[in-house]
């Protein structure tokens, strides 16, 4: 007896395939940007002990060094592999930037720290031309 084949079967299994396809990619997508939450925080961290070092220095008018050496010892130096540590305080500091939200306040005792990463690796995005985001953390 000759069984006669369905024409219907193995549909599923493409369907499968694509589905996983799509479930990968979302997946790889969702650990993409675990990670970038992970990096900020890391970034948030270094910014706050970067403004605290900063202003517990303010008096001695060395706030930059001492707000870089503390991004340093998070594990964000200025200048390595696309990071920068910037900080700012009041008129006649020595570590001045021109953004922030106290520019051209009328009290003048702050120190802002500003962390920024323009190399955040990707491992999932890149293989569907995504590119890597710069995070930033203000202190």
């Amino acid at each position: 007896m000759k069984m006669k084949r369905n024409r219907e079967a193995g549909q599923s299994l493409v369907l499968v395939a694509l589905a996983l396809v799509f479930l990968i990619g979302f997946l790889g997508f969702a650990i993409d940007f675990g990670y970038y939450r992970y990096h900020r925080r890391q970034l948030q961290t270094a910014a706050d002990a970067a403004a605290l070092a900063g202003a517990m220095d303010f008096t001695y008018g060395d706030t930059l060094t001492a707000a870089r050496a503390a991004a340093a010892e998070n594990g964000f130096t200025n200048g390595v592999k696309g990071i920068t540590v910037a900080a700012n305080c009041w008129t006649g500091c020595s570590a001045q930037i021109s953004t922030g939200p106290f520019i051209g306040a009328s009290y003048k005792n702050y120190v802002q720290a500003v962390v920024t990463d323009t190399q955040v690796p990707t491992f999932f995005s890149k293989m569907f031309g995504g590119t890597a985001p710069t995070l930033s953390a203000t202190a």
